[in-house]
């Protein structure tokens, strides 16, 4: 998706769903949810592809659950023999409700501030 800017042209805003590229591989974060929600037992799972410090340049997978109780050691240990390497979420993080949008979807770019 991008948007026409008088003084810059065309500006990319992002994709429409929610594939993204890492390593030269094309991911679906959907499977990435799916995967995470199976092993965990979570209600809610929401995968971002977010920046890891101040630098936007460096990125990685995280992983945000809604669970009554934090995943232990053990849960977490059997996501990465599932997922091929470039695709296990490198965080995790447990919230008590999921942030939504206006039409309860789960909103993704809340959870990337």
């Amino acid at each position: 998706m991008a948007y026409r800017n008088p003084q810059h042209g065309l500006v990319s805003i992002g994709r429409k769903d929610c594939q993204i590229k890492i390593k030269g591989y094309r991911v679906e974060l959907g499977a990435i949810e799916a995967t995470v929600r199976t092993v965990s037992g979570a209600s809610q799972v929401a995968v971002v592809w977010g920046p890891a410090s101040a630098d936007p340049a460096s990125k990685l997978l995280v992983c945000y659950l809604v669970a009554k109780q934090t995943p232990d050691a053990d849960e977490l240990g059997q996501i990465a023999p599932r997922l091929p390497f470039y695709m296990v979420p490198q965080a995790y993080h447990l919230l008590q409700a999921m942030p939504l949008s206006a039409n309860g979807k789960v909103d993704y770019r809340a959870l990337q501030t």
